[in-house]
Formats: C-alpha cells, sequence, structure tokens
C-alpha cells in the first residue's frame, strides 16, 4: 500500500496567508478549508487531483500555517486575505474558487472581490444566515461546550460526534486521532475556531449575489451535522 500524500510545505513569503500549491499545470482552483480545519486536511483531494489542477490551499487566518495572524471579525475579512495570498503567488486566472463548511462562505467572497478573474464558485457542505446557520450553529456550540466541560478536553474524540454521523466515524474509528495529530502539527486554537464560528454566524450571501460568476454549485454533504443537508439545500 502507497504511503499517503502529504501536503507540501508553505510557499515562502507569498501574501499574509501561509499557502500552499500543489500541481504544476491545469486550472487554478482555491481550496479553502472549513471551520477549526487546517489546510493540509486536503491531502487525500490533492493525491487525486494534482495531475489534473494546480491548488492553492491557504490556511484561513488563526489556524495552520496562519496561526499567527488575527481572526477577522467578518468573513468579508477573511477573503480579501485570500484574495492577497492568492495575488502575491502571481498565478494567471482565471481562478476557481471552492470551500467547505465556512470555506464556503469565504469562497464566494473572495470570488466577489476577484471580480473577473472569478470562473466560478464551489460550495461543500455551507450555509449562510438566511438558510438558518446561525441556529443550528448557536446549538451545536452549546452542546459542544457542554461535552467540552464533562471531559475536559477540546479534541476531535470528544467533539467529533457533534460534527458527522455516527455512521462515518464506525466506518474509520482513527479518523478522530488522525484530525487530532494533523492539527497539532500544522497548529490548531480552539480559541481562534470559536472566532470563526462567530464570525460564519453573521454571514449572509444576498449582498454578493449579483456579483458572483454564472457558474455556481452547491454540493450537500450528508455526513454532515453541523450543516445537515437541509441547510445547505436553503442555501
Amino acid at each position: 500500500m502507497s504511503a499517503p500524500f502529504e501536503v507540501p510545505d508553505p510557499v515562502h513569503a507569498a501574501g499574509p496567508l501561509g499557502v500552499r500549491v500543489v500541481g504544476n499545470s491545469g486550472p487554478v482552483v482555491v481550496l479553502v478549508h472549513g471551520l477549526g480545519r487546517v489546510a493540509a486536511c486536503w491531502g487525500a483531494v490533492a493525491a487525486l487531483t494534482r495531475d489534473h489542477l494546480r491548488l492553492v490551499l491557504p490556511d484561513n487566518p488563526g489556524l495552520g500555517r496562519s496561526s499567527h495572524l488575527p481572526v477577522p471579525r467578518t468573513i468579508a475579512k477573511h477573503a480579501e486575505l485570500h484574495r492577497e495570498t492568492l495575488e502575491a503567488l502571481g498565478l494567471p486566472p482565471p481562478y476557481h474558487c471552492a470551500g467547505l463548511s465556512l470555506g464556503g462562505m469565504v469562497a464566494p467572497e473572495l470570488a466577489a472581490a476577484l471580480g473577473d478573474r472569478a470562473a466560478s464558485i464551489t460550495l461543500f457542505s455551507s450555509s449562510s444566515r438566511e438558510s438558518g446557520f446561525w441556529r443550528l450553529s448557536g446549538r451545536s456550540l452549546c452542546r459542544m461546550g457542554g461535552r467540552a466541560l464533562r471531559h475536559l478536553s477540546l479534541d476531535h474524540r470528544v467533539n467529533m460526534p457533534e460534527l458527522v454521523r455516527p455512521e462515518l466515524l464506525s466506518a474509520d474509528p482513527q479518523l478522530p486521532q488522525r484530525l487530532d495529530a494533523l492539527q497539532r502539527a500544522e497548529g490548531f486554537s480552539a480559541r481562534n475556531g470559536t472566532r470563526q464560528l462567530f464570525a460564519a454566524m453573521r454571514w449572509k450571501i444576498g449582498p454578493i449575489i449579483s456579483q458572483l460568476p454564472q457558474h455556481r454549485l452547491v454540493v450537500v454533504g450528508s455526513d454532515d451535522k453541523l450543516v445537515p443537508p437541509h441547510n445547505s439545500h436553503r442555501l
């Protein structure tokens, strides 16, 4: 069995965010990771697509290789840091903006900031305030806080049942441990993850709809409990 693919080290001095580039040719796809995650979580995706796409994998501010940055109060300010980082890389447009969960909120804002240089947006298991995310995230935050207090721990072994369906954990029991190890290696802050959640709870897609590319795709994830399918359908 081949060894798992590891994403390369971040590009040196490429804008404000820590960012990796995987692949040497093909369309440029910016993949923005989800709430409380790090860019290195895209390793399996990069292994499958690196021969066909040029992947840009930035760490959101406050996490991973962008841990030195404060977490902006708004998703639009998150996206501005992503735009500056992408432009610093000097890769030619057009750009395809994609994101998971919170990344699916940053991706439309990034596309709006890029204007005609953005060719498409793809949102995986994402949501917005209009589709009711603030209610879902508020309840989940309370339940995760209760779990953390009971177990005196913030790791995935404690809170993963609140994030995904139990069938997924049954199929891959080591998933929480692998995520914990990866995030410890890359740089993780539960406080900054919570700050990102508060920014996500306020985000609305309505004001930027007219600025988005015509090519739009929303992918609904059936295993996601923080953003269940009916919420993504509303988006």
